[in-house]
């Protein structure tokens, strides 16, 4: 299930929550999309997302540590090929759940975000023989994307407090 929430905060910045999994095994990838709308004023250009990742052991058996690469990708179809992609490292390490937080500060996604329907993908390569003879780690995302209010439309009116919050089952 992915999970999508939208909002604007206290200081005026339009945040999007985004939270799922993405659990590849030894032979197969697992890529997730999360899909947001960004409404006129807010600066795409200073975009930023805080990114908590937590890592576990689903199924099967994996019996070494590794860093499980995930690899992000805004508004690109063909991801990982064009810009806008990013890459982390979140540790695995056997018989524990570990959290890892990772950034892309503001205006680290310049030119990746746009007005209107945005998509999000977060993809892993298959595991090959991380986990041997067979196994599934799952990466739990919780995401945070964040708009900051133009100048100008922040000066003019302050927007509302509303909360739109959306639902996606995949």
């Amino acid at each position: 299930m992915v999970e999508v929430n939208c909002w604007v905060d206290s200081n005026g910045y339009y945040v999007c929550n985004l939270k799922g999994k993405v659990c590849p095994s030894t032979y197969t990838p697992s890529i997730t999309d999360f899909h947001f709308n960004v409404p006129p004023g807010y600066d795409l250009d200073q975009a930023s997302m805080w990114i908590y990742v937590t890592t576990y052991l689903a199924q099967g058996s994996c019996s070494q540590n590794f860093k499980l690469t995930l690899v992000i990708c805004a508004n690109q179809p063909d991801c990982p090929w064009f810009a806008c992609t990013y890459k982390i490292e979140a540790p695995f390490e056997v018989g524990r759940k570990i959290q890892s937080k990772f950034p892309i500060p503001p205006g680290g996604m310049k030119g990746c975000m746009r007005y209107g329907g945005n998509t999000i993908r977060f993809l892993s390569s298959p595991l090959g023989g991380l986990c041997f003879p067979w196994g599934v780690v799952c990466a739990d995302i919780d995401a945070y994307v964040y708009f900051p209010p133009l100048p100008s439309a922040h000066q003019a009116h302050r927007p509302s407090q509303h909360r739109q919050s959306t639902t996606y089952h995949t």
